[in-house]
């Protein structure tokens, strides 16, 4: 069994426990079930790791897949492990030492492109909750029979996409995806909307090439709000997410968490215009002493005043 926690479902540090498939199906059903998306991340440098993962938490992105594609990858997820409210896990699983790795650096689930029964094996026995990959009705089928009715469908977009999502539920109703693989934020609504997928991931979300210390901001105004908007169209946005995502920008509070001064002279030539936009995707905007310092009051998304 796996033991709640703050962060969701984590093991007991020093155990090996087991999990049957129906737990494990039971955890990542809770996991997936947090928020819409699931930011599939690659991470290159573990110095972003606990930044971006408090930033995404913050914004209600709570469950945070890092594939273990990069030498960081192990690091980053021990980082992520330790944000609060944030359910951190291992992709791109292929053998048993990559279970593991993963369990040693605090993952609290797995995710692999297929599945084997050495596997499927390493996880029940290490006790990794695994959302294991399959593109055809056959390897729904056979996980199905193993006792796994919440998998992966992976590659989404190369398998035939949503249409072929659809297709596979009308005879396996009892089996729920999470499609990864090609999704974007063009077609995450065409796989949100079926009744057989419980959210979708991508990497599309933090773009490898994107999350460096100095661009976190930018990923953040050019995908974060998007996703925000896909999956939360009544969110507001709250003082915490605004304080979390301008401190990449050098921006400073006052004494109300709902009032940020922004000192365009402080600010690097670079980041004006990304303090700027996010600044009129954020709220009220008053021009103040020749237009040198903005404030940027309410928290709900309003109009834009020059």
């Amino acid at each position: 069994m796996i033991k709640p926690g703050p962060n969701g479902p984590q093991k007991r540090c020093g155990d090996n426990m087991k999990i049957s498939a129906q737990d494990a199906c039971k955890a990542n059903r809770e996991v997936c079930g947090r928020a819409p998306i699931v930011p599939v991340l690659v991470i290159k440098d573990a110095a972003t790791a606990r930044p971006l993962a408090e930033a995404l938490v913050a914004g209600g992105l709570p469950a945070l897949e890092v594939t273990l594609r990069t030498p960081a990858a192990l690091d980053a997820i021990k980082a992520m492990a330790e944000v609060p409210g944030g359910i951190v896990g291992a992709g791109t699983l292929i053998t048993r030492q990559d279970v593991q790795n993963a369990v040693d650096a605090g993952a609290k689930f797995g995710v692999s492109p297929g599945a084997t029964d050495e596997l499927i094996a390493a996880c029940e026995e290490l006790g990794l909750p695994l959302l294991a990959g399959a593109a055809t009705a056959t390897e729904a089928m056979q996980m199905l029979a193993r006792g796994y009715d919440l998998l992966k469908f992976f590659p989404a977009e190369a398998s035939g996409g949503a249409p072929a999502l659809k297709a596979i539920g009308a005879p396996l109703p009892q089996i729920t995806f999470c499609p990864t693989g090609g999704v974007s934020l063009a077609n995450a609504n065409d796989y949100l909307s079926l009744p057989n997928v419980i959210c979708a991931g991508g990497s599309w979300v933090a773009p490898a090439d994107k999350v460096v210390a100095g661009q976190i901001l930018r990923l953040l105004v050019e995908r974060f709000f998007a996703v925000i908007q896909l999956t939360r169209p009544g969110l507001q946005v709250g003082p915490r997410l605004i304080y979390d995502l301008l401190h990449f920008t050098g921006v400073h509070f006052a004494n109300d968490d709902r009032v940020a001064l922004i000192e365009l002279g402080s600010i690097a030539d670079h980041h004006r215009d990304l303090a700027l936009a996010l600044a009129k995707l954020l709220g009220h905007i008053r021009l103040k002493s020749s237009g040198v310092v903005l404030v940027v009051a309410g928290i709900s998304l309003g109009e834009f005043h020059q």
